[in-house]
């Protein structure tokens, strides 16, 4: 009981850790990044004025362990007749290390110097030196470290939560022995969830990407920013591909799974029937087969590490060019004697799944899994 206390507290003080950095990830996202990205957006359209600077310096930031710097410019201008003045930079000024290149900005631009600024014709009093988005706006990225620290370390919890249940809970039935099979993803699942994944990273570094276009369209590419987001890039593109396949496949024909007898656990012999739904014709090659995957999350001191093996791939049915023998029909496969059973104890988890594939010439392959629960014979009723 005291292990188990312990153990409880220690979850939750992971749940209170991962719920302060993800907060704290989040507000500063929405306070700080949102409201700098908004602006340095909207100041692409800002004139372009003519302006004088009043004073230049450094200005300095200690802590404990650094010290940073930052280029601070008050100037002068005029719009629609009237004198303003202003020290802002850019949308989102940022302090950093390397104090000489920022005193070299500061012998620059000496009082009196002249400049050219960026007036919000909507606001006059409002200016900067740089519009658009540069390489300071990437520094709006860094709150999303906390969210991801705080979402890992929930995610930790909820695998530490699962370790507390008895090993027999594990290995209780959870689906009926004789009935239809449950897809782990359904077609349209997959496609919202390539959505979503292309949409979110897409969304952020398309900010990023459209300045560097833009540096390029004024005469003066940015080459950093655009080497720098070329990996971006292409993973952008990546998941845009994977959104496309993924829609592509939804003419694909489907399968529905049925366990009609049997038992599903080692040493027994499980019958399962098939049948297609939509353009079956499409299919020149279909298969059926049983595959055994074990999960294990390894902690180590700089954190977690996932392996995954293949310990079991069983054929059940193949079908090869008559898609009517390929619209319906039964497989039956036998489970090994020493074949692990379903178990899921958080750090380490064995999942059995009855794969479908089908070829589809010049289209995305069908590949599809159903659920299924390999049970230890003490567990199943007689």
């Amino acid at each position: 009981m005291e292990a188990t206390a312990k153990r409880a507290r220690g979850v939750a003080a992971v749940f209170v850790f991962g719920g302060v950095f993800l907060a704290a990830g989040l507000a500063m996202f929405w306070f700080f990044t949102v409201p700098a990205w908004r602006l340095a957006w909207e100041s692409r359209g800002w004139v372009s004025t003519p302006a004088t600077v009043v004073a230049s310096e450094v200005r300095q930031s200690r802590s404990r362990e650094s010290t940073t710097y930052r280029v601070r410019i008050e100037y002068r201008y005029r719009y629609g007749g009237r004198e303003y003045a202003s020290d802002r930079g850019s949308a989102m000024p940022v302090n950093s290390s390397g104090y000489e290149a920022k005193a070299e900005v500061v012998r620059r631009h000496p009082s009196g110097t002249p400049i050219t600024c960026f007036v919000n014709p909507a606001n006059p009093g409002e200016a900067l030196l740089e519009r658009g988005f540069g390489w300071s706006s990437l520094f709006g990225l860094m709150p999303l470290v906390f969210v991801g620290l705080g979402l890992l370390a929930v995610r930790v919890g909820l695998s530490a939560g699962k370790g507390e249940r008895n090993p027999a809970e594990a290995l209780a039935p959870v689906v009926k022995e004789v009935g239809p099979l449950k897809a782990a993803a359904s077609p349209g699942e997959k496609v919202l969830g390539a959505f979503l994944a292309a949409v979110i990273w897409n969304g952020i570094t398309g900010v990023f990407v459209a300045e560097a276009v833009a540096s390029w369209a004024r005469g003066r590419p940015d080459w950093m920013l655009t080497i720098f987001m070329l990996p971006f890039v292409l993973v952008g593109v990546g998941l845009i591909a994977l959104l496309g396949y993924t829609l592509l496949a939804l003419r694909n024909p489907r399968a529905a799974l049925r366990v009609e007898s049997g038992r599903a656990c080692p040493g027994g012999t499980l019958r399962v029937a098939w049948e297609f739904t939509g353009t079956v014709s499409r299919l020149r090659r279909m298969g059926i087969f049983l595959e055994g995957v074990e999960d294990v999350t390894i902690r180590q001191q700089k954190g977690t590490r996932q392996e995954r093996a293949v310990f079991a791939r069983l054929p059940m049915a193949e079908v090869d060019g008559s898609w009517i023998e390929m619209a319906r029909g039964t497989a039956e496969v036998s489970i090994p004697r020493d074949a692990p059973p379903t178990f899921d104890l958080g750090n380490a988890r064995i999942r059995w799944t009855i794969r479908v594939w089908g070829e589809v010439p010049n289209w995305p392959d069908l590949l599809d899994d159903y659920e299924l629960r390999v049970e230890s014979p003490g567990a199943l009723k007689p």
